[in-house]
């Protein structure tokens, strides 16, 4: 079939409000993204990601007084936990991800709660955690599990296992409550529509045109490193992200919800990745470093070098679960240290040795010098 391209145009303000109070509730401002990307980008593109960010803030200092810090059913639902990117509202409000927009947000709710009780009482999803999301899929072996077992496979902490159990049991009633905390404050990010509405729509603008000419998996390609025809062709929505401006997610064809797939892009971003390909910070370079000297990443890299495995075979060889595995393969991918294909369900990871060569001449050169690389 023929791909066909929807660039939604209109702000989904219940989910705006919701990043917007989860950066407030977590001190990540416009202002020091601001900073960390003058420090990485070239002066040109500098410029136009700090007058992008500009508006933000003036949205984000406007929001503040409307959003209650010392309110515990804000910060419990807003507040991270198991990692730096994610909260409870996150994992509640995830099927909003995978699901083609309501007019009602009544229905949302009703397909929130929905897809939530499919999680728990789906014993052959998979459930994965990584630093900002939250997924389901089916096991790769077709195998099942009790959710108490799918639980125990989460890469978390006891703690936070129990509490994304809660989540899932109670979800009616807390999807419920967090719509409520914010329906008020949605009401008053609608007044910055001035603001908004032209960086949504300029976005909007870009991805239409791009989708003229182009595809997704050209897209995905250059994004993640994702072999072409890795995923089906079929129809494909794009949803520009105002307040999450600096993530780009990929959801392919979830098989929970529906035959299409969904892609978010941060309004930062155009098809060359412009807010990530840039030069690494010093931070970067050695969070990169750890990633290489963690010892099951390390194992990992070595079964795929120079040849392709997918999540079950490298959890049988490595004695480790398809949920590890997963959860290292996201983080291994944030670097392209590693690119994927997907064949017949199942996703075939490869080490990227060019990556891994480019990063490695990046930490000599600012480790000892321009002339020492990695031959």
């Amino acid at each position: 079939m023929t791909n066909c391209y929807f660039v939604e145009h209109e702000i989904d303000y219940v989910r705006e409000t919701m990043e917007l109070i989860f950066r407030i509730v977590n001190g990540m401002s416009y202002e020091l993204l601001k900073a960390d990307m003058a420090r990485r980008l070239g002066i040109k593109e500098s410029g136009c990601i700090e007058e992008l960010l500009d508006k933000l803030s003036e949205v984000e200092e406007g929001m503040k007084p409307y959003i209650d810090l010392s309110n515990e059913r804000v910060l419990f639902y807003f507040k991270t936990f198991t990692g730096e990117d994610i909260c409870r509202a996150n994992i509640l409000c995830q099927g909003t991800s995978y699901m083609k927009k309501e007019d009602s947000t009544e229905r949302q709710k009703q397909k929130l709660i929905k897809y939530l009780k499919k999680i728990a009482e789906d014993d052959t999803l998979e459930l994965i955690l990584t630093k900002n999301d939250f997924q389901a899929r089916h096991y790769e072996d077709e195998t099942t599990h009790t959710l108490l077992e799918r639980m125990e496979q989460l890469e978390c902490e006891d703690a936070d296992k129990w509490s994304i159990l809660y989540l899932l049991n109670h979800a009616e009633e807390l999807v419920e409550e967090l719509f409520e905390l914010v329906e008020p404050i949605t009401a008053h990010l609608k007044e910055f529509e001035d603001v908004l509405n032209p960086l949504m729509e300029q976005c909007a603008a870009y991805w239409d045109d791009y989708f003229q000419t182009e595809t997704i998996q050209v897209l995905i390609g250059n994004f993640y490193g994702v072999a072409e025809n890795s995923y089906d062709e079929m129809v494909t929505y794009i949803r520009p992200q105002i307040m999450k401006c600096d993530y780009v997610l990929f959801y392919g064809n979830d098989e929970t919800m529906g035959d299409y797939h969904i892609m978010e892009i941060g309004i930062a971003f155009d098809k060359n990745y412009r807010a990530k390909k840039c030069r690494m910070t010093n931070e970067q370079i050695c969070n990169g470093l750890k990633l290489l000297s963690d010892h099951s990443k390390f194992e990992i890299l070595k079964q795929i070098n120079g040849t392709k495995a997918y999540g079950q075979e490298l959890a049988s060889k490595l004695n480790l679960s398809t949920a590890t595995i997963s959860h290292h393969m996201n983080s291994l991918m944030e670097f392209g240290f590693i690119t994927i294909e997907k064949k017949e369900k199942k996703i075939y990871y490869t080490m990227n040795q060019g990556a891994i060569q480019d990063f490695m001449n990046l930490a000599m050169e600012e480790l000892i010098g321009e002339k020492n690389k990695v031959s």
